[in-house]
């Protein structure tokens, strides 16, 4: 046999070996198509994908309501629960109720962070720094809050959940001027006097959605705000006793002093889905 007919001869057994090995029930892949199958958890795997969303995962659709709690507000002296509502899986409303059982020490501390809250002021009335300061908490208050939400779905997992939220709180804190523990400091008439605090935010943060019968949610968040705060003026007056010896006469009026200021926000939330 010739060379050539004999590279044909065995050219044509190679041929007919390969249709034979290709040959496979229908729909059924062959060894060569399952080398190229990316793994379920892949980027690549669109089957995956199309089900890996908000909408189709199960974590929207399974509780469209959510209990939820603030201990980062606990640092505030406010407890309070709110109630979250899913409108779509884009859209969320939430509204919260409590109460402020203490005055707002933090407030206290960082009032003096811009010069509208200087402890020093004009030497004519308290500023908040030493209205907070100098008083003690004389009952609870309210505490409001409203927020509206964006959602979206996170590329990498489909329980973690980043949102873009704004926020308006209302809080007020009720107080009594205390003697400063020296001898020079009086106070005249009553010295209950009200903190009044508005605010509004604008958060982002990541919902995390676990799994289990009981479904809760963890969000983490950071953001600026704008508060707005309103407090009773107290004047400072100059009197002398009967002893000659001078003092510091706080005297609460009918006027009440307006401020605002830039915050910054970050904190944790825990809720229970139903």
């Amino acid at each position: 046999i010739k060379p050539f007919t004999t590279i044909i001869i065995i050219f044509s057994f190679i041929s007919i070996g390969n249709i034979y090995s290709q040959e496979e029930k229908p729909g059924a892949p062959n060894e060569q198509d399952k080398q190229y199958v990316p793994d379920k958890n892949s980027i690549f795997d669109s089957k995956n994908k199309s089900n890996d969303s908000r909408a189709t995962s199960g974590s929207n659709t399974d509780f469209k309501n959510i209990v939820k709690f603030n201990p980062t507000l606990l640092s505030r002296s406010i407890a309070a629960f709110s109630y979250n509502r899913r409108l779509s899986s884009q859209i969320t409303l939430e509204g919260g109720l409590g109460v402020c059982f203490n005055k707002d020490r933090v407030l206290g501390l960082v009032a003096d962070a811009t010069s509208d809250f200087s402890s020093s002021s004009t030497g004519t009335h308290l500023s908040l720094t030493d209205l907070m300061q100098k008083s003690i908490t004389s009952g609870s208050s309210i505490f409001g809050e409203f927020s509206f939400r964006l959602n979206w779905d996170s590329y990498f997992n489909w329980d973690v959940f980043p949102y873009f939220e704004v926020n308006t709180r209302f809080y007020s804190n009720k107080l009594t001027l205390q003697n400063d523990g020296t001898s020079n400091t009086v106070i005249n008439g009553s010295g209950d006097v009200t903190v009044r605090n508005t605010a509004i935010n604008f958060l982002y943060g990541t919902e995390l959605v676990t799994d289990g019968k009981i479904r809760t949610t963890h969000d983490f968040y950071f953001g600026v705000g704008l508060r707005s705060t309103s407090y009773d003026q107290v004047t400072i007056s100059n009197v002398y006793g009967i002893n000659g010896n001078q003092y510091d006469e706080y005297t609460r009026t009918t006027a009440r002093l307006k401020t605002m200021a830039p915050t910054f926000i970050m904190g944790y939330v825990f809720g229970i889905g139903f």
